[in-house]
């Protein structure tokens, strides 16, 4: 089915208007009809909701999982939209995860493109807890292990519990080159906002990212934020932002939502200031078409915003808009190019509040969608690599990293915590210490929690021990005992000679010969002498 392009009339308005369109491929934008029927994959034998798409980005094959949520169960297909029978039961899976509680709702899942592990997100039956799974890969049963090395030392190694923040609805997640783990959502407020969850691999949060690892955007207005799909532009190497997908409308009024994308800066959490101004735009209407939902975006290193949306009215198509970028909060309103797609017939997109996007490695599009009978199908869009929808070319992000606690590590452990964040031990310093171990980090510079560029140095001091402490002193002769065992000062001398005079002394006084008290007493002066180091310091 070939793009359905807009009258040549708007285009010549457009011009007329000063609008300067972009040199835009919109090629891509067509069904990809080598995909399943027309561009629509198998349904689901049963209907079901679809809760989430993920496609093994580092799987040639684009083997794709959906996560359907009731029953919870996956599904698997193949490059070409059939169901992979060879996978768990005729293609299904509903033993895959590993909760203990089978009340637990999972609603996000996405998959890690170099471990080719699952991530799995969701909330606990009270609603009020969340949590993260990571699982090897599915075995041809369909059963997934937990990966015990994901927050390894947590109460359930492999599982996650997200005990400080909450997502007030449903979400969603991606899986970086780098391995990081992206959560979006609403977050629970009476007027909800975005909340993104940045966690490490190991399943630390990244407190280099926003506020501890978490950041978010409020809509302005007051208005209600919904929406999880989110988008990896990693693709682009110069604007490698998180872009999540959703929509917004004013308080008590859900029926006026407005499509909407945000984008934010996957390092730092802080919303992008060259995507409309502010990180966040809102395409309500263009051209007298209203949208309700976009279906995928991207921000091109060739300098253009495209975005796919869904139209509300009239017979259900897919626009595709596309805006120069940087973009500033006054021309957002000004598009460089459109196009636009008839949606088959019988297929609902984004029917269940979300499209759940997902790039293939040809750069094609896949898109959750409902066919007449209610069962959950993909929906193909084709693709074209210098948009950046090709996975395949997404390139690692080096962020700055959160410098760990190794102080108390022995030098070795420390080095390991170092390089297993991207940093590197500096200048190691050796120093005495009465309290550290020998061998074990007495401090480190710079400290921990502080940000760092990837392959940065840290600094290092390593205790020798308690090396200041002297010899203790051996009994018999009157020298026994001083310093170190080397020469005696003339400190130590004057000492000895103090005590022999007063020896010889109260040995006169008690009627004793001096050469016998002498004799007598030189055991009492070596103890004296080594339990009583006081030239130590001195």
């Amino acid at each position: 089915m070939k793009a359905i392009l807009r009258p040549a009339v708007a285009l010549v308005a457009a011009l007329a208007a000063g609008i300067a369109y972009a040199a835009f491929n919109s090629n891509w934008f067509d069904v990809l009809t080598s995909y399943g029927t027309n561009g629509v994959s198998a349904p689901t034998s049963i209907v079901n909701l679809t809760a989430a798409n993920a496609v093994d980005e580092g799987d040639s094959n684009n083997t794709t999982y959906t996560l359907l949520s009731a029953p919870v169960s996956i599904v698997r297909r193949t490059s070409t939209g059939a169901i992979d029978t060879s996978f768990g039961a005729s293609g299904y899976a509903t033993s895959f995860e590993n909760s203990a509680n089978a009340a637990d709702q999972f609603l996000a899942l996405c998959i890690d493109p170099v471990t080719h592990y699952l991530v799995v997100v969701g909330t606990s039956p009270d609603s009020v807890t969340n949590f993260v799974e990571r699982l090897l890969p599915p075995d041809a049963s369909g059963v997934a292990a937990l990966d015990t090395s994901f927050n390894a030392q947590g109460k359930t190694p492999g599982v996650l519990l997200l005990e400080t923040v909450y997502f007030g609805g449903n979400m969603g997640c991606t899986v970086t080159p780098e391995e990081s783990i992206f959560i979006a959502g609403p977050n629970g407020a009476a007027i909800a906002g975005l909340t993104l969850l940045k966690i490490n691999a190991d399943g630390t949060a990244d407190t280099t990212f926003g506020s501890g690892g978490v950041s978010g955007f409020q809509p302005p207005n007051g208005h209600v934020w919904e929406g999880t799909a989110i988008e990896d532009n990693s693709a682009q190497s110069t604007v490698p932002d998180i872009l999540i997908l959703g929509d917004t409308y004013p308080m008590q009024s859900s029926g006026a939502a407005t499509a909407a994308v945000i984008a934010i800066n996957r390092c730092t959490g802080a919303p992008d200031p060259n995507f409309n101004g502010n990180g966040f735009l809102s395409a309500s209407m263009i051209d007298g078409l209203t949208f309700s939902a976009p279906i995928t975006a991207a921000i091109t290193d060739s300098g253009e915003i495209v975005g796919a949306f869904i139209v509300s009215t009239g017979t259900p198509t897919v626009d595709l808009i596309g805006w120069n970028y940087p973009l500033t909060a006054s021309d957002w309103l000004t598009p460089t190019a459109q196009g636009m797609l008839q949606i088959p017939s019988g297929l609902t997109v984004g029917a269940v509040g979300a499209a759940s996007p997902v790039r293939q490695s040809g750069g094609s599009v896949l898109l959750s969608a409902q066919d007449s009978s209610n069962q959950q199908a993909l929906f193909a869009l084709t693709g074209d690599p210098t948009l950046g929808f090709t996975v395949g070319a997404a390139s690692v992000v080096k962020c700055n990293v959160a410098v760990p606690n190794v102080v108390g590590l022995t030098q070795t452990e420390a080095t390991t915590a170092l390089n297993n964040v991207g940093l590197v031990v500096g200048t190691v310093t050796m120093k005495s210490s009465a309290t550290v171990p020998a061998g074990d980090v007495i401090s480190q510079n710079p400290f921990a929690g502080q940000s760092a560029a990837p392959g940065s140095a840290v600094n290092l001091a390593i205790s020798t021990g308690n090396t200041a402490s002297g010899g203790s002193g051996g009994g018999g002769g009157g020298g026994g005992g001083h310093h170190g065992g080397g020469a005696m000062t003339p400190l130590d001398l004057g000492v000895i000679l103090l005590l022999a005079l007063l020896r010889a002394a109260s040995a006169a006084l008690d009627g004793v010969r001096p050469g016998r008290s002498a004799r007598a007493s030189r055991g009492g002066l070596s103890a004296v002498h080594a339990s009583k180091p006081y030239w130590r310091g001195r």
